[in-house]
């Protein structure tokens, strides 16, 4: 069974040190602070056998929002670690966004 989301929640502040600064669905009433990670559900897998589910992983989308480029040094420490896995890098809005899967087993 995966880790609930609260641990994900708390593995990704104490991995960047954002604190209140993790997200996970912010409504759009929310106002940001940057540097920022937002993450949200992406996949419920499940590996199975004879068609029975005998695994189940959730897959989170992680996205580090920063406005300065001295800040990527967070981007590569959640590269590094298990589980985390880059996807691709965009620039929106004078913000850069870099974005991970993060599968939790």
């Amino acid at each position: 069974m995966p880790k609930p989301r609260s641990e994900v929640h708390q593995r990704l502040q104490e991995l960047t040190g954002y604190g209140s600064r993790v997200y996970y669905n912010p409504p759009e009433s929310i106002k940001m602070q940057y540097p920022c990670i937002v993450y949200n559900l992406a996949n419920l897998a499940a590996r199975h056998a004879d068609n029975i589910p005998y695994k189940r992983h959730d897959a989170y989308s992680v996205t580090h929002i920063y406005t300065k480029v001295e800040q990527e040094a967070v981007s590569r420490v959640l590269a590094e670690q298990p589980g985390f896995l880059y996807d691709r890098s965009f620039t929106l809005d004078n913000l850069h966004h870099d974005v991970f899967t993060l599968t939790v087993f």
